[in-house]
């Protein structure tokens, strides 16, 4: 056998090291590929889990706040609270962004805005009312609660959202206290 032979036999043996290489490297690149796939896909499914989980609490949180049992009191009372603490949070950031909350929906209002982008109420005699801090009663315990809140911070009551007719009166009361073209 001469060196051409030779050479030819170790090219070969080389050829198809490479080839096995490259055949392993594609199968494993599959292989990763096809792991990736599906550990993403149980990452899903587990998060549609937690959020089913999540929709479950809140369920029960709107159907037993008011008088929960006494495995989840604790974990209502403190929702309740944490609740409380956000809503204050967000009249404090409304107030440095020089905006009220909208008396229907609640959302943020630029003062001076004619309709609440979320809802469509109108706001623009409303907010000359609503910018000082209203004060209203909790139907269950009497404690002063702000109009914003949703629920009661001493006992957890829920607040009725606020009546149609209520807000007519507001109106009505705005519109009689702001001075008109006529009026001036």
């Amino acid at each position: 056998m001469g060196f051409m032979d030779k050479l030819k036999d170790v090219a070969g043996k080389v050829g198809d090291t490479v080839e096995k290489g490259a055949k392993n490297v594609s199968d494993n690149s599959k292989k990763m590929a096809e792991k990736m796939k599906l550990k993403k896909d149980i990452n899903q499914i587990e998060a549609d889990i937690n959020s089913a989980y999540t929709e479950i609490g809140k369920k029960y949180f709107s159907l037993n706040s008011a008088a929960p049992s006494a495995d989840f009191a604790e974990l209502v009372s403190e929702i309740i609270d944490k609740k409380s603490d956000v809503e204050k949070l967000k009249a404090d950031l409304q107030q440095l962004e020089d905006k009220i909350p909208c008396p229907s929906c609640g959302a943020s209002v630029e003062k001076g805005q004619k309709f609440c982008a979320k809802c469509g109420a109108n706001v623009e005699n409303i907010s000359v009312a609503t910018t000082s801090d209203s004060v209203k009663k909790c139907p269950s315990c009497g404690e002063d609660a702000s109009e914003s809140q949703k629920f009661c911070e001493k006992c957890g009551a829920k607040f009725d959202s606020q009546p149609e007719e209520k807000v007519e009166q507001v109106e009505a009361e705005v519109v009689e206290s702001t001075p008109t073209e006529e009026n001036q």
